[in-house]
């Protein structure tokens, strides 16, 4: 999955980020990285309209997980 192709299906719903670009979030909320070796991309509760997000994803069977951090916001891997 490319960038383009995700933002094209997810439009406004969510800020796109890229995992290795988030390297303090990761070690501030002790995340083993290496769960994520296979994944290029995280989308954060706080810029992520969650419901129609995660709706979209479903109907594009685009393969995520959501998990929750340090201060119980949640992030999706994809």
């Amino acid at each position: 999955m490319t960038y383009n192709k995700l933002n094209s299906i997810l439009k406004t719903n969510t800020e796109i980020n890229y995992i290795t670009d988030h390297d303090s979030y990761i070690e501030e909320n002790n995340i083993d990285i290496n769960q994520f070796k296979n994944n290029e991309f995280i989308l954060f509760e706080y810029t992520t309209n969650m419901i129609p997000t995660i709706k979209l994803l479903n109907q594009n069977n685009i393969k995520y997980t959501i998990y929750t951090d340090n201060d119980d916001l949640q992030f999706i891997i994809i």
